[in-house]
């Protein structure tokens, strides 16, 4: 759904590790869908949904793993922030991922099921359900998560780009934008 109101500019800044941050920028307003945030999401705002896709996938399947982690982050630099998600979002985030999981599953399922069966027309149906959940599982993870993120780094990371925010969330945000400098919402300029 589109709103009557323009994108968003919310400014980044340097953090104390020296990577750009928005965690300065707190609103209680989930930018998608104006209702009440009920949880403040840790999260790297990127700058292009390819680049989310990756992230994605990698926080899935390394975060057992810091320094893969911590490797890819250096290649692909983000912006820093605490993002609010309504419970609307969330949930969609969290069907995402039980499906992503639900194909990888039924992929090995396939796989191995078709290794111990021996009748050859079995074994071919096995396979291609194998190769159809794989295919499924590289879609799931590419699609980007509208889960509240509607938005974007600059390329230059000076900035996180709104771009369709609820009115509700746009009014919240250029408040706490105006009030940055005034004590308001963390340190001024």
């Amino acid at each position: 759904m589109t709103y009557p109101v323009d994108s968003l500019r919310i400014p980044a800044e340097r953090d104390i590790d020296g990577r750009m941050s928005i965690e300065w920028f707190r609103v209680s307003v989930c930018a998608t869908h104006g209702s009440p945030a009920t949880v403040q999401r840790d999260m790297p705002i990127l700058g292009s949904t390819s680049e989310w896709s990756a992230w994605w996938m990698v926080n899935r399947s390394a975060r057992m793993i810091p320094s893969a982690s911590r490797e890819w982050a250096q290649h692909h630099p983000s912006i820093v922030a605490v993002w609010p998600l309504c419970e609307v979002c969330r949930t969609r985030a969290k069907r995402k991922l039980t499906w992503v999981i639900a194909c990888a599953v039924a992929s090995v399922v396939s796989l191995l099921a078709a290794a111990v069966v021996g009748v050859k027309i079995l074994v071919g149906a096995l396979l291609l359900t194998s190769i159809g959940s794989i295919l499924m599982l590289i879609f799931l993870a590419s699609r980007r998560n509208d889960d509240g993120t509607a938005c974007q780094a600059t390329p230059d990371l000076s900035a996180v780009v709104v771009t369709r925010p609820h009115p509700a969330f746009y009014e919240e945000a250029t408040r706490a934008i105006r009030n940055r400098g005034y004590g308001g919402y963390g340190r001024p300029r």
